[in-house]
């Protein structure tokens, strides 16, 4: 993973614009210089191009995150299984069968960093099989729409 931000890259973009040469940008800013080459040549970013590839749009997106915002307000913390079971509803809803993939959970938290997995701690931590839940950062989301509710 890298450590600087899409603003890191548009400010280096800028730089570039005002004159500076790209080696000279890439050491200000922390960018390798073939990300801004190519970038400044017209390449997409890799999270926009391959929104295409997700499963849900980002408005089902947006919905599940709903639902989980929902169900946390009511104390009914969704367990990981009861997201993937949503999300499938909302694919079958917009008519795709397919079953999700075994790393969409993770790709869906990476996307949606207010919405957190943990797993279940206190009595039930004493089970053979405890059960991760998906907890939901209360401050970093917007209320839901009112559809979702």
């Amino acid at each position: 993973m890298h450590d600087y931000t899409e603003d890191d890259v548009k400010r280096a973009l800028g730089a570039l614009a005002n004159g500076a040469s790209i080696r000279k940008a890439s050491r200000e800013f922390g960018i390798p210089p073939a990300t801004l080459f190519n970038r400044k040549s017209g390449t997409v970013p890799h999270r926009q191009a391959s929104k295409g590839q997700q499963r849900l749009t980002p408005a089902q997106e947006e919905q599940l995150c709903g639902w989980i915002y929902v169900q946390d307000a009511l104390g009914l913390r969704p367990t990981a299984p009861q997201v993937k079971v949503i999300a499938t509803t909302l694919l079958r809803a917009s008519g795709d069968d397919r079953p999700l993939g075994k790393h969409w959970l993770d790709g869906f938290l990476r996307r949606n960093p207010s919405v957190k997995l943990h797993k279940v701690r206190g009595p039930d931590s004493k089970s053979l099989d405890p059960k991760p839940v998906v907890d939901v950062d209360v401050d970093a989301l917007s209320e839901p729409p009112a559809h979702v509710i």
